[in-house]
């Protein structure tokens, strides 16, 4: 990986010249809508017959505005990630390991919004802007919305390890990890059905980067699903990571990239800090997971079934009482 120092002068050299443009269209637009904003609250205490004549150019100004954005950070990401090496804008996770990986309610669809791929030290990663929605009988339910981080593991694990930010119903497969780390025990609940490997996977280092993920995401909530060769994380936000676009701060504005460059040096650590005692676990690849992921599905459909009796129960008792 190169250093900053050659990152950012790359950036000034390869990559700002070719939005030169943009940046005369993000002040112009930016302009645009703020005089059309003081001139909407004008007519609305003023001249309310106007207000139509003035709300039509703002709102389109800010959808302008939006693309502008959407498209412009997904240019510059691209040419970002040209600069520190070889990455895929093309891979996504695949829905079937969003399923096995326990952290989601139930879902039928995924969205993708920007995503790339690339490798470190011979470990893969992925990271997605992900929704996703489970069909509804009039509209479709957003389940989950946030980041995504997928990492194939170099030593798959036995079973299920679960970590979450909030309380988990467990399966009769999975057991409470107590960990050492007294802070950490207590800001994520550990759940899994082999105390040892749970303990060698989340190892101080791991732990430490995790906390500093969290951090970043302003203490959002963050899941966390070990199983097969699989490594999940999500992290319900709409704050993207590798933020490379602004539309209230210059696109020359150095600390963008720097920034920039300290996101992926931080996702760097985190899948070296993975690595560190990943190297004892066995090599062949178990699927007792699979009976683990089995025993949670069942788990969950008998929890909605005590619930359900539990609602008519009480419906009964309610209407013998009266």
């Amino acid at each position: 990986m190169i250093s900053e120092q050659d990152f950012i002068r790359r950036v000034r050299a390869e990559v700002l010249p070719v939005f030169l443009k943009t940046e005369k269209e993000r002040k112009k637009l930016l302009l645009k809508g703020f005089c059309l904003f003081w001139l909407l609250l004008i007519t609305v205490f003023l001249e309310p017959f106007f207000f139509l004549f003035v709300f039509y150019p703002f709102v389109l100004t800010v959808f302008k505005l939006a693309k502008l954005k959407k498209m412009t950070q997904k240019k510059i990401l691209q040419l970002l990630l040209g600069l520190i090496g070889d990455f895929s804008t093309k891979e996504t996770v695949n829905k079937s390991v969003l399923k096995r990986s326990c952290l989601f309610p139930d879902f039928d669809s995924v969205h993708y919004g920007y995503t790339f791929s690339s490798h470190f030290k011979k470990t893969n990663y992925t990271i997605s802007k992900v929704k996703l929605y489970k069909t509804g009988k009039k509209n479709d339910k957003l389940v989950f919305n946030g980041m995504l981080i997928y990492i194939p593991l170099v030593k798959p694990v036995f079973g299920y390890t679960l970590l979450s930010g909030k309380k988990m119903v467990l399966s009769p497969a999975l057991k409470r990890v107590h960990l050492e780390d007294v802070i950490f025990h207590q800001n994520y609940y550990v759940c899994s059905n082999d105390q040892i490997e749970a303990r060698t996977l989340l190892n101080p280092a791991f732990m430490e980067k995790l906390n500093g993920l969290k951090k970043y995401f302003r203490n959002k909530r963050l899941d966390v699903s070990f199983f097969g060769n699989h490594l999940v994380i999500s992290v319900y936000t709409r704050q993207s990571l590798f933020e490379s676009f602004y539309l209230f701060r210059r696109i020359n504005n150095l600390k963008t990239y720097s920034d920039f460059y300290k996101d992926i040096s931080f996702l760097y650590q985190l899948i070296g800090a993975l690595n560190v005692d990943n190297k004892s676990l066995p090599m062949k690849e178990s699927r007792r997971y699979i009976r683990v992921y089995k025993d949670i599905l069942l788990s969950n459909r008998m929890v909605k079934w005590i619930d359900l009796i539990i609602l008519i129960l009480l419906f009964f008792l309610i209407k013998k009482i009266n």
